[in-house]
């Protein structure tokens, strides 16, 4: 269960990694030593003396730590003075929103405590994180997981608890090493960042918001995501230890006329698994499971899934409910609260459903939404009807 956010500074919350390579350049410079931009890129993410370490060695020179941080904190502190802190457009909201909903915040940054604290305090920040961690005060910089250690320590977490946001390689590579699931946030501003290691990687922080972060450690955890919650069921994904459920939901008579049959509980159970892995974690959708919340009992299916209609791929919605459970308006509650929820989240223009024609009370429902029939379908498996919801 998801407990915990870490955030990376630099890069993640402030914009601040041109502003950190043009003062490490220039107190490199200070040191005698010329390097490239595409050379400064590779210490996004490192401490100041585990980059006076490797620059040394790279230049066959000694360079006194003190020195170089100095003058780095001198061309640092000049820079912000005159541009300020550049918030990542969606970190601020993103960070508001995951303390609405209880979660516990750090920053775990190699940046000083006191730069990190000095940003919180310039952004109004400062009230919503529970620890601020620096690298400054673990042993190993990253790509060493000590600084995400320390601060799951201080939070009171376990790795497994915890998330990572992070826009370095070697932030990544500390997050892999704490064993933490991390999101990598592919900021063009951090240079070429190989993000690899990272659990999913996205290319902008606005997309991100608390049902994205929850998704993402469950599946990192191979736990079911719970889509929505309304006053009488659960929509959430399927799990592997359903498939006793979902084949005795199967059975009702309405599933033998209007659905196809199952195959064997072992078949079911590897496409079950296939279906787990390769539609919620890979694309984020499909049909999930239809649960009531005094009992937890499956009693439907409902979700969207891609099809092709006339060589054009089209986002269908799907929905099932066991005959025991139906007209009593679970399935209207359902869709209620799903339509939103996907035309936001999937920016659909449109969304379709394909009933088959004697299946009135699928129709009703459809009908009832405002899906409109536009034609009569013929397929090799079916004949059906298509139905089209306009969500702009």
């Amino acid at each position: 269960m998801l407990k915990a956010v870490i955030f990376d500074m630099d890069g993640v919350i402030i914009d601040s990694e041109p502003t950190n390579l043009r003062a490490l350049h220039q107190a490199l410079l200070a040191c005698g030593i010329h390097a490239s931009k595409e050379y400064c890129d590779r210490f996004i993410g490192c401490s100041l003396p585990n980059t006076a370490s490797i620059a040394g060695k790279d230049f066959s020179t000694e360079i006194n730590t003190k020195v170089l941080q100095t003058n780095y904190i001198k061309y640092q502190t000049e820079l912000i003075q005159s541009e300020g802190y550049q918030p990542i457009y969606g970190t601020v909201a993103l960070i508001k929103e995951l303390h609405q909903h209880g979660i516990k915040l750090a920053i775990a940054s190699s940046s000083s405590i006191h730069e990190i604290r000095q940003m919180a305090e310039s952004l109004n920040l400062i009230e919503y994180f529970d620890e601020l961690v620096s690298g400054h005060e673990v042993e190993h910089s990253k790509p060493s997981p000590d600084v995400f250690l320390l601060a799951a320590k201080r939070l009171n977490m376990q790795p497994e608890e915890c998330l990572i946001i992070e826009d370095s390689m070697n932030g990544t590579l500390a997050a892999k090493a704490a064993n933490i699931t991390c999101i990598g946030f592919q900021n063009t501003n951090s240079g070429n960042q190989d993000l690899s290691k990272a659990y999913s990687i996205v290319l902008d922080m606005d997309g991100i918001d608390y049902s994205y972060v929850l998704e993402q450690h469950c599946h990192a955890h191979n736990l079911p995501f719970t889509v929505l919650t309304t006053s009488h069921v659960t929509v959430r994904e399927l799990a592997v230890n359903d498939i006793d459920a979902l084949i005795e939901l199967y059975e009702c008579e309405s599933a033998k006329t209007y659905l196809p049959p199952l195959s064997s509980r072992e078949e079911e159970l590897e496409k079950l698994s296939a279906y787990i892995r390769h539609m919620y974690h890979f694309t984020g959708f499909g049909l999930w499971g239809v649960f009531l919340n005094d009992s937890q009992q499956l009693i439907g299916r409902i979700g969207i899934q891609s099809t092709e209609i006339h060589e054009n791929t089209e986002v269908e919605l799907g929905y099932f409910i066991h005959d025991d459970y139906q007209r009593q308006g679970l399935a209207s509650e359902v869709i209620s609260s799903l339509l939103p929820l996907v035309k936001e989240r999937f920016e659909l223009e449109s969304i379709v459903a394909k009933i088959t024609p004697n299946n009135q009370a699928s129709i009703q429902l459809a009908q009832k939404f405002g899906f409109i029939k536009e034609e009569f379908l013929l397929d090799a498996k079916n004949n059906y009807d298509l139905y089209r919801l306009v969500l702009i």
